[in-house]
């Protein structure tokens, strides 16, 4: 089974863990408390897979992938390489109605 280890006291970090073992439910959820004095320190979602652990982006990149489905293109974000990523830049709209997506442009040099 994988392990999701979240920070209890904050609401982003346990809606997540909430969501995430909904969609997979090879996932447990555990608390930051049962991690390492250096890995509480880093204070950050950490997600257990197979005993490699992930941290920061990573973590998020890989639970999510771990979904199957749709979800793998999730780790599109880990082959593009920076300076391309550095190249994209979400916009917002121009419209002065309000817009419930955002759009995704390559910026200018």
């Amino acid at each position: 089974m994988n392990r999701v280890y979240i920070d209890e006291e904050c609401k982003m970090c346990t809606s997540y863990g909430k969501w995430i073992s909904s969609k997979n439910l090879n996932i447990d959820l555990n608390a930051q408390i049962n991690l390492t004095p250096e890995e509480i320190e880093l204070d950050t979602l950490v997600y257990e897979k197979d005993g490699s652990k992930y941290y920061f982006s990573d973590a998020v990149i890989q639970s999510i992938s771990d979904i199957g489905g749709v979800y793998n293109l999730v780790k599109i974000i880990k082959i593009l390489p920076r300076f391309i990523l550095s190249l994209i830049h979400i916009s917002e709209p121009t419209r002065l109605r309000r817009i419930a997506y955002a759009v995704f442009c390559v910026k200018k040099k």
